[in-house]
């Protein structure tokens, strides 16, 4: 299978929960990346590339962390999400 289907495919089962807190990951981030001083040896645009990468990154990857630390493990988040709830005494298998 394409190594690039393959990825996409990985990333299907968080799709709602990446939509839902990709906003407020990102808007996190920025303010964070923004509180980081420019260093005088990096060109503003090069700054600017690695800060979007940066952005982009986070609004994709921490839903993803939230999703697997909190979502399905909370019966609120995983009603609001439509994510699959996983009491403690149960275990994901994968």
């Amino acid at each position: 299978m394409n190594p690039i289907k393959r990825f996409f495919l990985r990333l299907a089962p968080y799709s709602y929960t990446i939509y839902l807190f990709h906003t407020t990951v990102e808007g996190f981030a920025k303010s964070v990346l923004l509180k980081i001083p420019i260093e005088n040896h990096l060109t503003p645009d090069f700054f600017y590339i690695l800060k979007a990468l940066l952005i982009i990154i986070s609004g994709v990857f921490v839903p993803i962390v939230l999703h697997k630390t909190v979502v399905s493990k909370s019966m609120l988040f995983s009603f609001l999400t439509g994510a699959k709830y996983l009491p403690k005494r149960y275990k994901e298998v994968s």
